[in-house]
Order: structure tokens, then sequence, then C-alpha cells
């Protein structure tokens, strides 16, 4: 076999690089611009911890996210915490996990394929909107595309890699010799992929159903049990490994996910409707992507066994949770499905081929030059289109309050709050030594998320919290038991920040005690995105 050249080189790199960067500079622009909701909040409250205080908290909540809240912990303390600076690492992983798409698609349909699968899973929205969130969902995206492609070297066994744009048939093993020397790094690095998937996001395990088709289809052609019996032992391993956080994760579900209804199956289209629009955050990419996945199967006699490994990742872990959201706890959530994208993509840019191939032969049987201009072109124009269907989703999901949207394009009202209006407002008119109650629902984190946009710059008294939140095991300080005494030794001048609509369990008795005892009277209010915050102070 002839040694590609350096042209050959350079075009192959191009591969991963071009997705590469398009996801890396897209995730960067405008992150700093969206407010922190309160699932960022959580982070930044958890991550800002010390290491015992953190175990502490997912021993009570949230254990499912506490390989990322360690990470974040030690990311933090090192670069600090500006809005930026706390979403890097997912901006990063998602452009980690564009490098594995392209290659994945690559390896298993060509170059071209490759690229364009690559850029396109670039320009998802949800792929921007979710690389710019402090939270680890591109973690798991970066996982699972990692693991996939781990997957497909490991069952390769050679080094070699397929020179020819038109790629072959799932790689087969090579010689014997070269798989003793190669094969067992390749399988401990998918196990490690396997692991790092289940400690950023549990559901994302679901891809193994698309795994294990393409063993299937390994097997079937090869008859190599071992290859069967090193994807078994891995997964085994993985789930052994797993299981305590499994275990306790379970135990804390039923508080955390209460909110999340199963779907419906009434009307199944319109549950799976919104779903795809929710996955992709937009209703335009994901109908191009649905026609791209339909053109791909223009390829089903060169690329049979690729085809049916792609769909099934795609569709084997969506219907996997949609029986377990119907059966158990609901997981029924675009952003806990994000995890299929990576295959999404790969399937979208083998359609963008195989419809750009189609037209080329069609309009240019008897000139080759002609043809490849013709494929190019309908090759660009594919990823052109995706650029005009998803701009105004791009821009949409860089807006203010976007991060709180998250079943966007479907518009969940009144779930954002203005943290940083209110410390704004606080900065201008809040003295040092000022009182505050920071009220509403403890999920809003009102405290934490108004605490982190004022950033230092006043100094106010949380006279009614006995226990800082860092030192209960939980997201909720401890508050003062009798609330009359505590409200007797306040500071004069008082701030309020409720939510009169979403009240939290000491809304009521904080309230009463500093408006109904007639020592204090309201001397200001000022009303933002579903909060009021309200200045009273004491009489004479």
């Amino acid at each position: 076999m002839k040694r590609p050249g350096p042209e050959s080189r350079l075009a192959q790199r191009t591969v991963w690089v071009l997705p590469t960067l398009a996801t890396l500079l897209l995730g960067l622009f405008q992150s700093p611009h969206p407010e922190l909701w309160r699932d960022e909040l959580a982070s930044v409250d958890a991550s800002s911890r010390s290491i015992g205080q953190l175990f502490d908290l997912l021993g009570n909540v949230d254990a499912s996210t506490g390989f990322y809240y360690v990470v974040l912990h030690f990311w933090t303390a090192v670069f600090g915490d500006s809005p930026a600076v706390l979403r890097l690492p997912s901006v990063l992983a998602m452009a980690g996990a564009a490098a594995c798409v392209a290659l994945t698609g690559r390896r298993l349909f060509g170059r071209w394929a490759g690229i364009c699968g690559g850029l396109l899973f670039a320009l998802v929205p949800s792929i921007s909107r979710y690389g710019q969130e402090a939270r680890a969902y591109a973690f798991a995206v970066c996982a699972v595309a990692l693991a996939t492609l781990l997957l497909l070297r490991a069952l390769d066994g050679a080094t070699a890699r397929v020179p020819d744009e038109r790629a072959p048939r799932i790689p087969e093993q090579g010689p014997t010799d070269v798989r003793r020397k190669t094969s067992w790094g390749r399988w401990v690095g998918y196990g490690a992929a396997l692991l790092l998937i289940g400690l950023c996001h549990i559901v994302a395990l679901a891809c193994l159903a698309g795994h294990l088709v393409l063993l299937l289809l390994h097997w079937l052609r090869t008859r190599d049990n071992r290859a069967l019996r090193w994807w078994a032992g891995n997964v085994v391993a993985a789930l052994a490994l797993l299981s305590p956080l499994v275990v306790l994760g379970q135990s804390q579900v039923g508080n955390q996910l209460n909110w999340l209804q199963a779907p419906s199956l009434a009307h199944p289209g319109t549950t799976l409707k919104w779903m795809l629009a929710s996955l992709f955050a937009s209703t335009g990419v994901t109908v191009l992507f649905l026609v791209l996945s339909l053109f791909a199967l223009l390829l089903r006699r060169r690329y049979r066994d690729q085809l049916l490994f792609v769909v099934a990742s795609v569709v084997l872990p969506i219907l996997a949770i949609l029986v377990i959201s119907r059966l158990g706890t609901s997981y029924w959530l675009g952003r806990y499905l994000m995890f299929t994208l990576p295959a999404w993509s790969v399937l979208a840019g083998a359609g963008t081929i195989a419809v750009a191939r189609l037209l080329a032969d069609r309009l240019a049987p008897g000139s080759r030059r002609v043809r490849r201009r013709i494929f190019a072109g309908a090759t660009a124009l594919s990823v052109a289109v995706a650029v005009l269907v998803g701009y105004s989703d791009q821009a949409a999901i860089r807006s203010y309050t976007s991060h709180s949207d998250t079943l966007y394009p479907r518009i969940w009202p009144g779930s954002d709050w203005d943290y940083q209006g209110v410390a704004r407002v606080l900065k201008q008119h809040a003295r040092s030594g000022d009182g505050v109650y920071y009220g509403g629902s403890p999920i809003y984190f009102a405290g934490a998320g108004v605490e982190f946009y004022l950033d230092g710059a006043v100094r106010l008294d949380q006279f009614l919290v006995t226990r800082p939140a860092a030192e209960t095991g939980s997201y909720s300080p401890g508050y003062c038991t009798d609330v009359s005494a505590c409200v007797a030794k306040a500071p004069d001048r008082v701030w309020l920040v409720t939510a009169p609509d979403r009240p939290g369990p000491e809304d009521s008795k904080a309230l009463r005690a500093l408006l109904g005892s007639g020592t204090f009277k309201v001397t200001a209010r000022y009303s933002m995105d579903n909060v009021v915050l309200t200045l009273v102070e004491r009489k004479g």
C-alpha cells in the first residue's frame, strides 16, 4: 500500500481540525452573556466548597453529578469562577466531541462524511447551548463520542488508517500478531471511556445499546468471540465500579426529578416532535437532520453494517429511555438525550455525502472534474443550509435568559430569576452591613445567584441564617428557629429578595416578622424578571 503523501496527511488532519475549531469558536462566542441559571448556580455552590463539604453534599443530593463538581472545584481553584471560565470546560469537551464525531464518520463512511458530520455537529444549536453550560452534559457527550471511536478502533485491531475516502465496511480484525500487540490497550481505553460516561451522566450509558449492535455485526462477519468477551468484560467492569454511584444516585432521584413527567403515548408524534426539537434546540435543524438521515439510506448497499450501527445508536437509546421513563423514574428530557447527537451527526454527514454523490453522478456522468465540483458544491450547500436554518436558534440560545429556557424552543414562562439585576441594584443602593433575606423556593438559588453577581462588592448580613449551606450538607442554609428574636437584632436596613408566586418555606415567617411587627416600614421596591427586591427600614 502506498503511503499517503504530505497533502493527504494534511487532508486527514482537516477531517477533525475543522469541526473542532468550528465547535470551539461557536462555544466561545458570547459564552459569558447568558445569565447563570439555577442548575449552573448549583455547580458554583457545590464546587466552591471544600472537598469534605462537597462529599457531605453528595451524600444527600446530586451524587450523579459529583465527578463534574470535583473537576470544577479544582478548575475554579486555578482559573477563577467568572461565567466564561466556569463554562470553558464544557466548551472544550464539546470541541473534543466534534473531533471524535469527525473521526468516527471518516472511519465508517469516508473522509468527506467525517468532515460534514463534524461540521453539522458543531452547527447544532444545543451543542453550543450546552457547550456554554456549567454542567456535565458536554462531558457526557464527549465521553460517548470518545467511547464509540475507541470501540471502532478496538474492533479494527490495527494501527493503519484507511486512505480511501470511501471507507470500507466496519473494520475487521487484523493479523493475529497485530491484535495481540495492540487490541488490549484499545479495549482498556474503551473501558475507561465507559467509566467516564457513567461518572458524567448515568443515563448516557444507554449508548451501550448501539455498541452492542456493532459487536453483533462484527461477530456475524468474523465469528470473533474474543471481541465479544472483551466488550462484555469492559461493560461488566464499568458497571461494577459505577454501582455504588448508581445506588446512591437512585436513592436521591425522587427528590430531584419528581417534576419530570413520563412521556405521553396518547399522541406519540407530538411527544417525539417536542423531544427532538428540545434535543437539537431547533425545529429547523431537527427537520434537516431527519432529511439527511433518510438520504443516508442511499448508502445501504455499500455501507449496510455502518448504517445499521449508526441508526441503532440513534434509535435504541431513545427507545430505551422512553421505556424506562414509562415504567419508573422519568428521564424524558432533551438534554438527557444529548449523548445521541454524535450518532445523529455521523448519520447526517453520511446522508450529505450520499445526496452529493447522487447529484454529481446524475448531472455529470461523463466528467470526473465536473462531478467533483458538483459534489463539493452540494456538500457545502448542506452545511450552509444548517447555518441558515439554525441561525435564529443560535442567537436565541445566547440571549440573556436563555439558560433558563430549558425546553427551548418550547418556552417555560417564569423560570428565570434576574440575579444580575438584583445585584446591580444592591451595588447601587445597598450599604455594607445591611441585612438581606433571600426568599423564594430553594430550587432557584436566590442567595447563590445574587451573591455570585455581587462578587463581594457589598457585604450583606444574612441575619436569619444560623448555618451556611456549606455546613448543612445541602443547598439550603440553616435558618433561625426563633425568627422574632433574630428580627429584633436585625440591621436597621434589610433587603428582601422574594418571588411572591413561588414562596420558600421560610418566607411567611420572615416577612410576617419583618413587616407585621410594626417595627419596619417599606421604603423602596424594585421589580425585575420574576423577582421583587424590597428595602425595609426600622422606624424611628
